[in-house]
């Protein structure tokens, strides 16, 4: 996917890996925020899940500067 972030390193964007109901979680990368001028392309190998799975985003804000936007193109 591609990202786009702005903000201070102390937010960060989480991907998470979802399996078994969201019970079981897995963090695939934390991406912290920096101040960008181009969209970032963000390559992620989740290897084989023999499972129904979910990819989830979540952005953190410690600070009320900040925000993310992603595109799947």
């Amino acid at each position: 996917f591609w990202v786009y972030l702005t903000g201070t390193s102390f937010n960060q964007l989480n991907v998470t890996l979802l399996t078994g109901n969201q019970i079981e979680r897995a963090t695939l990368q934390r991406i912290h925020y920096q101040s960008m001028t181009n969209w970032t392309k963000v390559d992620i190998e989740i290897g084989r899940v023999d499972v129904p799975f979910q990819i989830a985003l979540d952005s953190r804000r410690v600070t009320t500067f900040g925000w993310v936007a992603v595109d799947d193109t």
